[in-house]
Formats: C-alpha cells, structure tokens, sequence
C-alpha cells in the first residue's frame, strides 16, 4: 500500500480437541489440545498516523464501522 500501511491475513482456527489438564501457580492453564487452521480469515489494515499514537478503528466488512 503506497501510505505505508500493512495489510495482512489473520487465519481462523477450530479446536478438533481441546482439555485442560491443570492450572500453574502464574494463572496459565496447562491444554492437551489440536487445532486446524481454516481456509476463513480477517483482513487487518495497520496504518501508521501522523502522532505516532496507537489507534483502533473497527469496521464491518464494507467499513461502515458499526461495530463502534
């Protein structure tokens, strides 16, 4: 994109399995677990701004922006 923005592909993924098998002292849990990645994705554009400042702008897939 000539504005400098990056635009990449966040690929869906269903759990085929999924346990949990403990909880470590931290809060993580411990997960036996097999995951699919799927042929379904988000587009996500990041945009450098003038400030410098991070911003999020979410948008439906015509960029309406109804999701606020």
């Amino acid at each position: 994109m000539s504005d400098g923005s990056i635009c990449v592909r966040a690929y869906a993924k269903i759990n085929l399995f999924l346990d949990v098998t403990g909880r470590l002292e931290n809060g993580y849990h411990l997960v036996d677990l097999v995951m699919q990645s799927i042929d379904l994705h988000d587009t996500l554009i990041f945009t450098p701004t003038e400030s410098g400042r991070d911003t999020l702008f979410v948008t439906d897939a015509e960029g309406l922006g109804r999701f606020g």
